[in-house]
């Protein structure tokens, strides 16, 4: 690119830097550190130091890209660390080193508007002899495509400023070291930043929630870049690669939907049945409350308190607003959006040990430490008939569309029990300790895990094991979740992983590890995928697909897995190459 009526051209420098040389004698005339395109193609700018009175002095230059051999605009004279064009190129912000952010008229060289920004965002090096010092600073500053809003890496956050004011609009949180590198989505939907802390995260510009946590970088993230269709995200940092992210899901098996902030130690973890929302209870042995995480938005909100409340929370469909908890022997009724206690509901048994929803919503299922177990009418909230079955209730299975449910005991035994009347159908033995168990939407079958990582599927009509109880490691089981047309159930632990089975025969279809937290699994009946939820405050989507994982097992390795690998993932399904020939 020449300017200047043709007098200078602009070369790249060894270190990365563009110099600015006089096209009839060579000289260098500047020193350019940072550049920017307008929205339009049509304005290119430059911030850097050009020769002034025999001098390198601070200045932008724009110039006309249809019109390269024009002079460019030239103005400013404070130091800066980056600077954006507007879409029409009509107007220039920098970062300065003062610092603030300025805006100014290209056309006139006008300042427009100042505003001071924290100091010490952008800590400079002790060392600036070297001439790549400023590209270690990265790029924190970014405008959206329609030029109404700029993005500010401040520290840990992004702040949004509206464009027209340059008054904060809002900030945003989820990164745990210093912010390098912010970009807008083409469509404007998106804001990204990556950091010191190697992780990239990605906000709705609308609702401010988080829709993505991508880790996977080996050193600091320096740039971002989005694609044209904004679905897919490019990083490259001091690791000297570049990774691509696909936004949209469509190309991955387990995407992070929420990357677990703000949340105040969990003791249990439970996903509302659709998986748009979570509810976790206190700690074991602090003072009891709820908070909430709203999947979509990635919202949590601040502890509400929940007094002398223990563990146990079940959400009431249809939807995903109202959590029943257990006080003692009272049930106490949440309304997740107003964060309010609607009633307590006393239940004439003794302590709550066990709690369960039946799938309609119309009735909460109770069991109680003296084997007590019942089922409390939700429209009326009226108890009906108590069902002694002379040892502490651990679990309960809601039988759908009829008025059974399966009561798990402390003694590795369950009752088959039809609730409407209070009588028992069968009662057997289990052989084992067990912690979550759920039935198949067409109530034919029994998915159990026990305590100890056992799994196994029973018949409801003959009450004989379809599939016996195999151990899965790790030794201690957390949920079971069926899915919505009965296929496969899922079970997780507290490792983090998650293990698929056949809904039918009880086999094993897949497993793989989800996160580093322990982990409860629903089933979302909208798209069949598993929804995730694991203490540390996260959320992932787990796509079930098989034959997808393998294709994508051929992508990743770039190869056939060997069958360690293999078995690693799929189990004891049969072995096949994972990229055949052809």
């Amino acid at each position: 690119m020449t300017g200047s009526r043709g007098q200078f051209t602009a070369a790249i420098s060894d270190p990365g830097l563009l110099n600015l040389r006089d096209l009839s004698s060579g000289a260098l005339t500047g020193v350019a550190f940072d550049s920017a395109y307008s929205g339009d193609g049509h304005r290119f700018a430059m911030y850097g130091q050009v020769v002034t009175d025999g001098s390198l002095q601070p200045a932008y230059l724009v110039w006309n890209s249809d019109a390269p051999d024009a002079p460019p605009e030239q103005f400013g004279s404070t130091p800066s660390f980056g600077i954006v064009l507007s879409p029409d190129g009509g107007l220039l912000y920098a970062l300065t080193q003062q610092p603030s952010l300025d805006e100014y008229d290209v056309a006139t060289g006008t300042l427009l508007r100042s505003v001071r920004v924290p100091p010490g965002i952008v800590p400079m090096p002790s060392d600036q002899s070297g001439a790549d010092w400023y590209d270690d600073l990265g790029d924190i500053l970014a405008i959206s495509p329609d030029g109404g809003t700029l993005a500010l890496g401040e520290g840990t956050d992004v702040t949004l400023f509206d464009a027209s004011t340059l008054t904060e609009r809002t900030r945003l949180h989820g990164l745990d070291d210093r912010v390098l590198a912010v970009a807008f989505s083409p469509d404007g939907r998106s804001v990204a930043a990556g950091g010191i802390d190697k992780t990239v995260v990605v906000w709705d510009v609308t609702s401010y929630g988080q829709t993505d946590r991508l880790t996977g970088a080996a050193g600091p993230v320096l740039a971002l870049a989005f694609a044209p269709d904004s679905a897919t995200l490019y990083s490259g940092g001091a690791d000297k690669r570049t990774l691509v992210w696909d936004l949209a899901g469509s190309r991955r098996f387990i995407s992070r939907t929420v990357p677990g902030s703000n949340l105040t130690g969990a003791g249990a973890t439970e996903p509302a049945p659709d998986g748009r929302a979570i509810v976790y209870t206190a700690e074991p042995d602090s003072a009891g409350r709820l908070q909430f995480l709203d999947v979509t938005t990635g919202r949590m909100t601040a502890p509400v308190s929940d007094p002398n409340a223990g563990q146990l929370v079940t959400w009431l469909p249809p939807g995903d607003s109202t959590v029943i908890s257990a006080v003692g022997p009272a049930l106490r009724r949440w309304d997740r959006d107003d964060l309010d206690m609607v009633a307590e509901h006393w239940v004439d048994s003794s302590a709550i040990s066990a709690l369960a929803a039946t799938p309609d919503g119309g009735f909460v299922l109770v069991g109680d430490r003296a084997g007590g177990l019942r089922r409390v009418d939700t429209g009326a909230w009226q108890a009906g008939p108590q069902v002694a079955l002379g040892h502490s209730v651990v679990a309960i299975a809601p039988v759908p569309s009829t008025s059974r449910a399966v009561a798990f005991l402390d003694d590795k035994t369950y009752a088959d029990v039809d609730l409407a009347d209070g009588t028992v159908v069968t009662r057997n033995s289990v052989g084992f300790d067990v912690k979550a168990a759920a039935a198949s939407p067409d109530g034919r079958r029994l998915a159990v895990g026990g305590v100890h990582g056992q799994v196994g599927l029973l018949d409801l009509g003959n009450h004989e094991w379809i599939a016996g109880p195999r151990v899965v490691p790790p030794p201690y089981l957390l949920s079971v979740a069926y899915a919505g047309d009965g296929s496969y159930f899922a079970t997780s632990s507290v490792d983090g992983s998650v293990h698929l089975w056949d809904g039918a025969t009880g086999d094993g279809i897949m497993a793989f590890p989800v996160a580093d937290s322990p982990a409860v699994a629903v089933v979302d009946p909208a798209d069949g995928k598993v929804v995730v939820a694991t203490h540390d405050g996260a959320a992932y989507r787990v796509d079930p697909d098989f034959a997808g994982w393998v294709r994508f097992a051929c992508s990743v390795a770039g190869r056939n897995l060997t069958t360690d690998e293999w078995q690693a993932v799929f189990g004891d399904r049969p072995y096949h190459e994972t990229c055949p020939a052809g």
